[in-house]
């Protein structure tokens, strides 16, 4: 019953200080989906008003075209 024994970075070490450095990091990690996918939401929406604008600039040119022939 002693010690705890880490294989890390192919080397063998005895109680890793630096597992325990990770092992922290990881619980300071925090996901917030809701606000993601909100984010995502609003790219999204950019993306279909920007795709909206260049549709009606291509059908103005292209009326432009016809009414000059």
């Amino acid at each position: 019953m002693g010690q705890k024994r880490v294989i890390e970075s192919n080397t063998f070490q005895t109680e890793s200080s630096n597992v325990g450095m990770v092992e922290n990091q990881r619980d300071n990690i925090v996901n917030h989906p809701v606000d993601q996918q909100m984010a995502l939401n609003k790219e999204q929406a950019s993306l279909y008003e920007r795709m909206l604008a260049i549709e009606k600039e291509k059908n103005a040119l292209l009326e432009k075209l016809l009414k000059e022939k």
